[in-house]
């Protein structure tokens, strides 16, 4: 902090390792020396009192001195959202960025200190970089969890310094034990890495030359290992060993392995929040090194989108596999057809490229424009472009396919059950966080979430766009799988177009269970909550016969009003009774539901709601792909539980 020529220091890592604490320490025994002003800000102004300004305060009550008479008198006065010093005038304010009023002027204060960094957006932080002016020495100080690896921060921080490594230790630091003193080991003064950017060369107009400009960035990552007052201090004579928050970790490690990664390792990673577009795309198993080959054409698509930015995907194929090897987003000032085609040809270029391009997209990218006089869409001039230099074959359909349809071949591509391989390069970075982070929505299709950008206030749809070129590729490149695929859900009675899904279940609900046998020695159960006649599909299962205690464990999980058992295993009925916290347990002899029992209670079915996220459940996908697959000769296990469902809520009115 002592370091005038440092402007960033960054500190990130594992939760539990201090990083709040040891900021704010450092920020209130600076302040008593210096006499600086310090801005602590986070995203929302509201989350300020009860997190970091809480640390801060708690941190200032270690600071007082005492009188002739041994009274103590606080050096640090805290109010609402302020802590001044005493002995100077100096003073800590708080805020949000969402108060524009408060961060007009930061001249004022020397350091900026921005607690939860990755909740900030880039262009937050670059406002922010433009308003610290004025003062010599300024810095940020900021803190964060690394979340995910395809945050902006890595992008733009991590992914593009030049970081070279430093020490991870201080030496020669002196501590105090009464009347002595001694030098600390190592140890004491260690976190878990430590880097700084490089040094550059920048212009200078008033000496018109260039001039060294030395680093001006410190990374430090520290994790709960650091923390004497969770891990113990090396002696044991202090600090503190937190066996529940270790015990947490090592649970997280055995069970949440995203989570201990991110958590307790501090590592960056990726953290999957439920009702994913593409469920089916793992980080470890999708993402790989996927070199250009010279024997083999190249395969583009793209989409039209304007904002973020215009977008081309690079593939090439072999025996049913796909390589993603490059991407193109063009932002402004390349976001125009003939932009982003020329900067796709400069690409081929220096590949060496020299075969034919082929070239899919959006078929709405196909509609002539009436603005220009050659009324040319945004197709044929990414096109004319493209044949400037090379002989292009374009796929495009007339149509587009479903969006929910093909999202779900190509979750199907990602599952490994098309016989397709598919992969992409990890520097095609955009693409990666689409096709981590995209939303499906309530009918299945993708959630196109709008953003405002705050300079321009211009809105767009932040993510989708890439997963959108990568849907037209794959189906028009494996059109024969696809139709296949898409044939056989359409000749089955129960379309996935029709389904209903819901994200929430209201509040005043009954839930019933039905446990029941079924056709192909096969055996379900279906867990169902109802509500204004409305009835929502809390879990369901088709598949083998499971353990008594599985079953019990089910129940007890949703805590049914009724259990109905229709099994043909009567353990289930006895064991299932023996649940205090169950109403009703009723047996009944299971009857036989017919073909005609089944499509007399499909529009009733097609009503049934069910998770909009299913894909995050494996047994609960398992049924939703049972119930599509129904037809005439083919699967009903699924059916036959719904209808089974169907008629108990009849008899029950």
């Amino acid at each position: 902090m002592k370091d005038a020529t440092i402007r960033y220091i960054i500190a990130y890592g594992g939760s539990s390792s201090s990083k709040s604490y040891s900021v704010a320490q450092s920020v209130l025994i600076d302040m008593m020396n210096s006499g600086d002003n310090t801005m602590v800000m986070r995203k929302v102004g509201a989350s300020i009192k009860n997190s970091i300004y809480k640390t801060f305060v708690g941190c200032s009550k270690r600071f007082c001195y005492k009188d002739e008479q041994g009274i103590k008198t606080p050096i640090f006065i805290c109010q609402e959202n302020l802590i001044k010093c005493t002995l100077n005038d100096s003073y800590i304010s708080f805020c949000g960025i969402d108060d524009p009023e408060k961060i007009k002027g930061l001249e004022s204060y020397k350091r900026l200190v921005l607690e939860e960094f990755s909740d900030f957006e880039e262009e937050d932080f670059n406002q922010l970089k433009l308003r610290l002016r004025g003062v010599i020495g300024q810095q940020f100080i900021c803190m964060f969890n690394p979340i995910s690896e395809l945050h902006w921060i890595k992008k733009t921080i991590f992914d593009r310094e030049q970081l070279i490594e430093q020490p991870v230790y201080i030496d020669g630091i002196t501590a105090y034990e009464g009347d002595k003193h001694f030098k600390l080991s190592r140890e004491y003064t260690s976190v878990t890495s430590k880097w700084t950017n490089t040094s550059k060369k920048l212009w200078n107009d008033r000496i018109n030359d260039y001039e060294d400009y030395p680093a001006d960035m410190v990374i430090i990552k520290s994790t709960y290992l650091n923390n004497f007052w969770v891990n113990g201090s090396p002696s044991g004579t202090y600090g503190n060993y937190d066996r529940q928050t270790i015990s947490n970790f090592d649970d997280l490690k055995s069970n949440n392995f995203p989570y201990y990664q991110i958590y307790a390792l501090g590592e960056w990673g990726t953290i999957k929040t439920g009702g994913e577009f593409l469920p089916g795309f793992d980080l470890n198993k999708h993402v790989k090194a996927c070199t250009y080959n010279s024997l083999l054409p190249i395969h583009i698509s793209i989409d039209n989108n304007v904002l973020p930015y215009i977008t081309a995907t690079f593939f090439q194929t072999v025996d049913n596999k796909v390589y993603q090897i490059h991407e193109i987003c063009a932002e402004e000032p390349n976001n125009t057809a003939t932009q982003a085609a020329q900067l796709a040809v400069d690409y081929l270029n220096d590949l060496g490229y020299d075969d034919i391009v082929i070239l899919y997209g959006d078929a709405t990218t196909k509609a002539k424009n009436t603005i220009d006089d050659n009324k040319l869409s945004f197709f044929d001039k990414y096109k004319s472009v493209l044949e400037l230099s090379y002989v292009v074959t374009e796929k495009v359909q007339s149509s587009n396919p479903s969006v929910s349809l093909s999202g779900e071949f190509v979750n199907e591509i990602l599952k490994g059950t098309q016989g397709i391989e598919f992969c992409v390069d990890p520097h095609c970075t955009n693409s990666i966080n689409d096709y981590v982070n995209a939303k499906k929505d309530e009918n299945g299709g993708m959630l196109k979430k709008r953003v405002r950008n705050k300079l321009t206030g211009q809105t767009y749809e932040e993510l989708g766009h890439c997963v959108d070129t990568a849907r037209y590729q794959l189906v028009m490149c494996f059109n024969k799988q696809y139709n296949q695929f898409s044939n056989k859900r359409k000749r089955n009675k129960i379309q996935e177009d029709d389904m209903k899904y819901f994200k929430e279940i209201p509040s005043n609900h009954e839930t019933i269970m039905l446990v029941v046998p079924i056709i192909n020695d096969k055996f379900g159960y279906i867990v169902a909550s109802l509500s204004d006649n409305e009835v929502f599909i809390n879990d369901a299962y088709v598949g083998d016969f499971i353990e008594t205690e599985q079953l019990n464990e089910i129940a007890s999980k949703y805590n049914p009003t009724i259990i109905q058992v229709s099994s043909l295993k009567p353990d289930y009925l006895f064991s299932l009774r023996q649940l205090i916290d169950v109403i009703d347990v009723i047996g009944k002899k299971a009857s036989t539901i017919s073909d005609d029992k089944i499509n007399a209670n499909l529009s009733r079915i097609n009503e049934f709601k069910f998770k909009f996220d299913y894909d995050n459940y494996p047994e609960y996908s398992d049924f939703v792909n049972n119930l599509l697959d129904y037809k005439k000769g083919g699967s009903n296990e699924a059916i036959t539980i719904l209808a089974y469902l169907s008629e108990y809520l009849l008899s029950s009115k």
